[in-house]
């Protein structure tokens, strides 16, 4: 498994770097235009498709929510309006009188009027209720005689549906939209038979067409109230009202069901809300049906959508262009670079760029030119380096001709001062003895010395005995001080480096000076250098002297015999670390002279 799970990493890798290297060599162009596409078109296209449809389903859902409050609040008031008929239909199905009226044989007509006027109220309620407009009874006995609120049975009226249906329903109340020749009009009737030893005849309230209007026109959303049988009784467009749902396309509408869709009506898309009327057990069922066009609710949502489609579109595109016109500009500028760069690369250091601009290609440029410039410099500074050690080597080679023509057989010289120092040792002069013994080791350290370095203790040795042979030719005039941190003792230095230094201390500073004078040689580390310090206390010098030195200093060549050991000291220094190292001298007249040397510490030359 493991080994497995290692082959899949692997494979991923080698695919990872196969894509990167795919697209490390595709131009900075395609690359803009591939960015461009990937992180604002695909998402901003994506993200607008999102809330396009988040808008339409919000503003979709919004007109469902207010179709159903809307249909709520109908529903309230046509259960108000249907509980008034109730009522009154139950008022009127118990009542004593309407059934002894009903089942009474008459003999004369005045008896007939006489019992509607004493015992029937059933023009009572469409007075004082505005929701029913008229109470009628069709009765089965023959001796009654036709009124406004009380008709005999016709064989046309026997052969309607919907006094089959009262006859067959047993008291079970029924809705039905009803018509009445006699009015010539169309009322939505709650209807049902009355019945005691045999059927008496049957009772219909019919509710008021202008109230059920006036609660349905004053909802914003189409809406119709159907009854069982698929009838349209009320709506909020009059001209509805009688026709049949299946005549309208709404035939799907299955009264009792709640029901949430979409159909298409007068040639449009339209939302449907059914909502079943819950009336109360064997009192029939209605259904209150709202429908509201799906383009018109999510118009608004549209138009929006269509602006800030097209607002995004001219970003896209206004983004797309400047994208195109920087890419392109980007692209120009590199190639410059690039050009340039490839000229450069090809030996032409002469060749400068001239791309403008603070960006990070103008800073580029600028940083290669300085780069350009710094190699030119660079190899000048080698060339000279190389031209200065060679016209060194030449001073050098002419000095030691010169010693070589001038000075006596070395060996002769020592072999002499050794039988001096052994006559003067014999004769008990110790002090004479010690001063021919440390003459003879200067001598011999300063013609065995070459150009391999030595450390800062043996360089200090040699500085002890210049100063005990001085101190022996000046005796209590002369006092000097070493002090040397003891984690520089072994540092690496070239040979001389402090004896000329103090040579010149003395020779220059103490020799002129009247009365006693002193030397102090301070070496110590500070940071990353080593600091080399000889200071004396002697004439000192002014301040056209000491510029005098100091541009002997920087001479590449100066008149032999002239501050020799001072400029020749100068000249090893910068050769070996670099002219970031070197002398440096202060002085005051009459107070002293200060000479410093700081080397890189641990030595890190430029050899």
């Amino acid at each position: 498994m493991g080994a497995r799970m290692g082959k899949i990493l692997f494979r991923a890798r080698q695919d990872w770097r196969k894509l990167r290297n795919r697209i490390n060599d595709v131009s900075i162009l395609k690359k803009l235009i591939l960015s461009y596409i990937l992180v604002v078109l695909v998402p901003v296209l994506l993200v607008g498709s999102i809330l396009t449809n988040t808008m339409y389903r919000l503003a979709l859902d919004q007109a469902v929510n207010e179709a159903h409050y809307s249909v709520e609040r109908i529903k309230k008031r046509v259960l108000e309006a249907l509980r008034v008929s109730m009522i009154v239909a139950n008022k009127y199905y118990l009542d004593r009188n309407l059934e002894e009226v009903l089942e009474r044989s008459f003999t004369s007509t005045w008896e007939v009027v006489n019992a509607y006027r004493n015992q029937l109220t059933l023009d009572e309620f469409p007075n004082l209720y505005s929701e029913i407009i008229l109470v009628r009874v069709y009765a089965t006995n023959p001796t009654l005689l036709d009124s406004w609120n009380v008709m005999k049975v016709t064989p046309e009226i026997q052969e309607t549906d919907w006094y089959q249906r009262a006859l067959s329903s047993k008291g079970r109340v029924s809705w039905h939209y009803i018509h009445f020749p006699e009015t010539g009009k169309s009322f939505f009737t709650l209807y049902r038979s009355i019945t005691a030893t045999k059927p008496l005849g049957v009772l219909t309230v019919s509710l008021n067409p202008e109230h059920l209007f006036n609660i349905l026109r004053q909802e914003s959303f189409e809406t119709m109230l159907i009854d069982e049988f698929g009838n349209i009784v009320a709506a909020s467009d009059r001209t509805l009202v009688g026709s049949t749902a299946s005549a309208v396309n709404l035939d799907g509408i299955t009264v009792g069901e709640n029901i949430l869709r979409e159909l298409e009506y007068r040639g449009e898309v339209y939302q449907v809300i059914a909502d079943p009327v819950s009336l109360a057990p064997n009192y029939g069922r209605l259904q209150i049906v709202s429908l509201f066009p799906v383009d018109a609710i999510v118009a608004r949502a549209k138009r929006a959508n269509r602006l800030g489609m097209t607002i995004i579109g001219l970003s896209l595109a206004l983004s797309f262009g400047l994208i195109l016109v920087f890419s392109r500009f980007l692209t120009k500028r590199i190639l410059l670079l690039k050009t340039g760069a490839h000229r450069i690369a090809a030996g032409d250091l002469d060749y400068s760029l001239a791309i403008a601009g603070r960006d990070e290609i103008g800073q580029l440029s600028k940083h290669l030119n300085q780069m350009v410039q710094s190699i030119k410099r660079l190899l000048a500074e080698n060339y000279q380096v190389k031209l200065e050690k060679k016209q060194l080597k030449i001073e050098q080679r002419d000095i030691k001709l010169n010693m070589l023509a001038n000075q006596m057989n070395p060996h002769f010289l020592f072999n002499v001062l050794e039988t001096i120092r052994m006559k003067a040792h014999s004769r008990g002069e110790s002090e004479l003895a010690q001063i021919v013994k440390t003459l003879g080791k200067l001598l011999r350290r300063n013609l065995e010395t070459g150009s391999e370095l030595t450390t800062l203790e043996a360089e200090l040795s040699l500085v002890v005995d210049y100063l005990a042979l001085q101190k022996f030719r000046f005796g209590d005039k002369l006092e000097y001080q070493i002090r040397v941190a003891e984690e520089a003792k072994t540092f690496p230095l070239l040979p001389l480096t402090i004896q000329p230094l103090v040579e010149n201390a003395v020779v220059h500073g103490l020799e002129k000076k009247e009365g006693k004078g002193r030397v102090w040689v301070d070496v110590s580390r500070s940071g990353d250098y080593l600091s080399i310090l000889v200071r004396d206390d002697g004439v000192g010098m002014s301040a056209a002297a000491i510029e005098a030195v100091q541009r002997l200093l920087g001479e590449e060549a100066g008149e032999p015999g002239k501050h020799i050991g001072l400029k020749n000291l100068q000249q090893r220094l910068k050769l070996f670390y670099r002219d970031d190292y070197g002398l440096r001298i202060s002085s005051r007249l009459h107070q002293g002279t200060e000479v410093e040397v700081r080397l890189p510490w641990r030595g890190e030359a430029s050899v």
